[in-house]
């Protein structure tokens, strides 16, 4: 082996070790509480759509009826895996929670004419694409894909002084092709994150979403402005 290949065998030896010290294995884990949200607010942007649960303080019976739900289910709400270590200005994170959506659907309805195949009235859905959090992972998936049991918890820091609740982002592309297949990110990727550049502006929009409980919530590009 020569000076040259020694020096590179050294560098990644040092590279990986200090990628180590950032990371540890953690075994089941636990959501340290399950919020349920009060109402889903809808923040309709240019290119952007929000949706941002509303999560109004800690009830304990709430917590254990999703528990006793999703146990029942054979969900596991513990999560296994490698996980980044906090830092101290983070420290909020550890605090690792769980909002309960149960959505059922979601429907993102243009009310003016957008292209040949969406007149106004028509639904965008096959257009469009959600992201949200679920176990330490970033998950994108194509809005068409979300019908009852497809987005049920995503994950939720209430002590992050910067967010009120886990906000859930929509883009729309140009053409249905476009929208990538479901994707998941584990936050040891992050930096694997797609970058998408063809996302688009959204028409004038209304958006409707229901949820197992039996809850409805509407809102329009009007109502943003």
């Amino acid at each position: 082996m020569n000076k040259r290949q020694i020096l590179l065998l050294i560098f990644l030896v040092i590279g990986f070790t200090g990628c180590q010290k950032h990371w540890e294995y953690v075994q089941n884990v636990p959501y340290q509480r399950i919020y349920l949200p009060s109402i889903i607010e809808t923040q309709i942007g240019y290119d952007n759509v929000e949706l941002m649960p509303v999560c109004n303080g800690y009830d304990e019976s709430k917590d254990a009826e999703s528990r006793a739900f999703y146990n029942a289910l054979d969900t596991s709400l513990f999560f296994s895996g490698r996980l980044k270590k906090t830092p101290a200005h983070l420290k909020y994170m550890d605090f690792w929670c769980a909002i309960d959506l149960r959505i059922s659907t979601i429907e993102i309805i243009t009310t003016e004419d957008y292209d040949d195949e969406h007149p106004a009235g028509s639904l965008l859905n096959d257009l469009c694409q959600i992201w949200y959090t679920y176990k330490h992972c970033r998950v994108a998936r194509p809005l068409a894909d979300i019908k009852y049991g497809a987005l049920m918890l995503t994950d939720y820091y209430p002590l992050n002084p910067d967010a009120n609740g886990a906000a859930l982002p929509i883009n729309i592309h140009l053409r249905s092709a476009q929208v990538p297949d479901l994707k998941v990110y584990p936050d040891s990727e992050v930096n694997k994150y797609d970058d998408y550049k063809d996302f688009q502006p959204f028409p004038k929009i209304e958006v409707r979403i229901s949820d197992a409980f039996g809850r409805e919530f509407v809102a329009r590009t009007e109502d943003n402005d």
